[in-house]
């Protein structure tokens, strides 16, 4: 499953699956990478993604919203936002982890899709790190 998945509501239902059934051995791998279950010896995964054609067995646990946030000095150098094609000239913080990474995927309102492509200096396989403080001017200062 997602790192952020652990420390979501989901980890505690592990835990609480674990009382409930103290025959059941489990292993939780917190991976942001999309595992190959076959190859990798995995009997389940709780992924965020829409399931491809495949023959495996998915059951959907429940909607998951993602979002294109921007600062306010980003919004002021490249903005306004009208659409979602309008997007395509910001640079982007990309996460790795998802499956077709350097395309934003939204839905009009008649529920067309609407595929954006991306680009971006920064490249990271950790969903949080752009969220992440920013460090203090001293602590990026060369010793």
């Amino acid at each position: 499953m997602p790192r952020t998945f652990i420390d979501a509501d989901i980890g505690q239902c592990m835990i609480d699956f674990a009382k409930a059934h103290p025959d059941v051995s489990l292993e939780i791998v917190a991976e942001d990478r999309f595992v190959d279950l076959i190859e990798e010896n995995f009997d389940l995964a709780i992924r965020i993604t829409k399931l491809e054609d495949s023959g495996l067995i998915a059951r959907k646990l429940a909607d998951f919203r993602l979002f294109a946030v921007a600062t306010p000095h980003l919004i002021a150098q490249f903005g306004p936002f009208a659409h979602p094609q309008d997007l395509a000239k910001v640079p982007f913080i990309i996460d790795t982890n998802t499956r077709g990474h350097n395309t934003l995927r939204f839905t009009d309102k008649d529920g067309s899709p609407i595929s954006v492509a991306i680009s971006g200096p920064i490249e990271v396989n950790s969903p949080q790190a752009p969220c992440a403080p920013p460090a203090p001017a001293s602590a990026l200062r060369r010793a």
